[in-house]
Formats: structure tokens, sequence, C-alpha cells
């Protein structure tokens, strides 16, 4: 660009772009120059190609040497522009307030179910969904957040708790405490978070009993006059310790034969590990192989992945009446009960805590030490380690 040229009006002037042309003419760049304080000031206007004009940047100027005349502001083009983006940002808070103040806890829901499915595994934000479908929905839906109160959450967690576990319940409130925090950090919400102050007491529902080998064994017989699926699920967990969705989740591709091990990658803690295979577990997959090598090792019968243990397990339990006459949930037979039976067995012969929660899969040592008191001669042997005076 060369020198400034002057326009028509006085205090505007412009410079032409070397090549661009902006209609039939090259682009020009306009700028303003006027006195302030007795300096010359000279503030650049912007390009004709961006929509500004001899006429635009004349407006601007008067406006400018008015409020210089008058003593008022904004006295620069600076100035101007910059009280322009204050006013525009107080704009947009109101804006947002507004929205925070007519905001309903299903459309704060609708946009946090979007960043969670990003952010989150397809497991995660499927509980999200239900939990807030099945439980949240129906009470809170069209409840302005800013109106949800402390009361109006409980009231949400007592309707759980009376067909649900406390720890179902405590899951409900945090749902209900992600949503009102993911308000928060958009400016939607600005009130300390209601569901914090909400208390559940979570009563201990750890599985306490474990089947003997008698039991075990009545058990997998009658599974497989009922399910070879069902009952090879059943003897993998049992000689195992695997969950019910790592069982699903299972391929041929997990199985190494030339280790002996089972490569277990998608785990409820997120920690893969590798699972020694029972001489059992590797007899029974074998066979398997030799009828379908291909995909994953249990197939629902239209050939899909498994989803979870079929209900013949429980109908199988029940007809062997090892759950007649218990209440506590803690004490019933379901199909966790196999891996539980696994670390108990493992405890009870011999194997150290530290072993066995290794092959349990426990993120830390907390959740194992309930087995501690299976070793054989655990405390016996911590009380004749000491020695005599």
């Amino acid at each position: 660009m060369g020198a400034y040229r002057n326009t028509k009006t006085p205090g505007v002037k412009y410079k032409e772009h070397a090549e661009r042309k902006h209609g039939r003419q090259l682009d020009r760049y306009f700028v303003i120059y006027y006195q302030l304080n007795k300096k010359q000031k000279l503030e650049a206007i912007g390009w004709a190609s961006q929509g500004w004009t001899e006429s635009k940047a004349a407006a601007i100027l008067n406006q400018i040497k008015e409020n210089i005349r008058l003593g008022k502001h904004p006295q620069t083009l600076a100035e101007m522009r910059e009280m322009d983006e204050k006013a525009k940002k107080e704009e947009e808070q109101i804006a947002i307030e507004n929205e925070a103040e007519s905001i309903t806890l299903r459309e704060v829901f609708d946009r946090y179910i979007v960043v969670h499915k990003e952010e989150t595994s397809t497991k995660t934000w499927e509980n999200t969904e239900r939990y807030y479908r099945n439980w949240i929905d129906p009470k809170l839906r069209s409840k302005k957040l800013v109106d949800i109160t402390v009361d109006d959450i409980q009231s949400v967690i007592s309707d759980v708790v009376k067909t649900r576990t406390a720890r179902t319940a405590d899951y409900v409130k945090t749902v209900i405490r992600q949503i009102i925090n993911f308000a928060k950090k958009r400016d939607l919400y600005s009130k300390d978070n209601p569901a914090m102050k909400v208390k559940i007491k979570l009563e201990d529902n750890k599985r306490s009993r474990f089947l003997t080998k008698e039991e075990a064994r009545i058990l997998l017989d009658e599974l497989s006059k009922r399910s070879t699926n069902v009952h090879d699920m059943a003897l993998l967990s049992l000689y195992s310790g695997l969950r019910a969705g790592e069982i699903c989740n299972l391929t041929w591709e997990n199985v190494m034969w030339d280790t002996e091990r089972l490569f277990v990658g998608k785990t409820k803690n997120g920690q893969a590990r590798f699972e020694p295979m029972h001489p059992l577990v590797k007899e029974m997959l074998k066979r398997r192989q030799s009828v379908d090598s291909i995909g994953y090792i249990f197939k629902a019968q239209n050939g899909e992945q498994l989803k979870e243990v079929s209900d013949t397990f429980q109908r199988t339990v029940d007809k062997l009446g090892f759950n007649d006459g218990i209440t506590d949930p803690r004490l019933k037979i379901v199909f966790h009960s196999l891996r539980h039976t696994y670390a108990s067995w493992l405890v009870m012969n011999g194997v150290d805590l530290y072993t066995t929660q290794k092959l349990m899969g426990h993120k830390s040592n907390q959740m194992t030490q309930r087995y501690a008191h299976l070793a054989p001669g655990y405390l016996e042997k911590a009380v004749n380690s000491l020695e005599s005076i």
C-alpha cells in the first residue's frame, strides 16, 4: 500500500491495496485523524471490503469530535470499541442471567448428556440416562433449576429407596449433582449445589455368602442340564473370578493359549488384567472353540454379543433352594456370588491377600481385606508371630 490519500471529508483518509479489488476499485483502507489534548491522533477504521465507507468513517469521526467538544466519552475510536465490547458482554451476561432464571432441569440435562456421552463410556452414560429417565425426570423435569431445593431432591431419593437399594439412590443423587455442576460451569446456576446437602445412609451390601464345593458341584450339574452357555459362564466365574460383564466382553483374541491366561481388557475399574486359566476353564474353552472360534466367546441366539447372564441362572438357584428362607440380600446366591466364591476359596486355600487382590482385579486392598478372616490360622499366626519376653 502507498501513502494515505485524502477523501472529500476532512479527517478521513485511505490507502489502496496493491492488488485486491472491492467492486471495480482497489480495496481501500480507511483511517481517521483528529486533535486530542493538542496532539494529532490517527486511528484505523478498516477495509471497504469489510463494509467500511467514507461516510461511515466520517460519522464516527464527527461523534468523537463532538464528544471531545462536550467533554463526554468515548473520545477515541479505541475507547469507543472498548465501550462497545463492554456493552456487548453486559448484554450477553444479562441474556445468560435471564436464561438461568427460566431454564429447567430437563433443558440442562439435554445439554449435559451430549457432553457426557463424549467424555464417558457407553455403559456410564447409558446408566446416567436411565437413572434420569426413571427417577429424576418424572418429578423435576419441568422445574426451574433455580427453584430446585434440597427437599425436592430428597423427595426423589425417598422414592428410589422404597423399591431400590441405598446404593442406587446414591447414584441417582450423583446424577442430579453432576447436572447442576454442569450448569454452574456454564453460568446457568450460581447458588450452592443443593444435592450436596442430601444425605443417604449407605448400608453394607457386600456379598457375605459363598458356595461350598458341594453346592458349586450341584449348581454346575444342574446348569449343564439347562443351558450350556450359562453353565460355562458360571464355571468361568467360579474358577477365574470374572464379573458377568467381563465374561460377556471376552473374545477369542483374549485367550492366550501359549501362556494359558485370559486377557481381561474391559473391566469395572478400567484396569486390565491377565487371569490364569484353571484346567477346568481351559477344557471348557477348548470345547467351545471346537464349535465356534470367531468373535465373542459367549453369544446370544442371534449370534450377537451376549449382554447379560440369562435368568436361567437365577431360576436354577431358586429350584435348588439355595435362597430358601433367606431375606438378607447379602446372603442370597446370585451370579456375582460366584466371583465372591472364587476369592473365598483362594484365601481359604492359603493364597495371600496381595495375590488375591491381583487375581480379583481390585484397585485397592480395601475390598480384598474382607476375605482376610477366611485365611487358615490368620489370627493365630498374627498372635504367634510375637516373640516371648
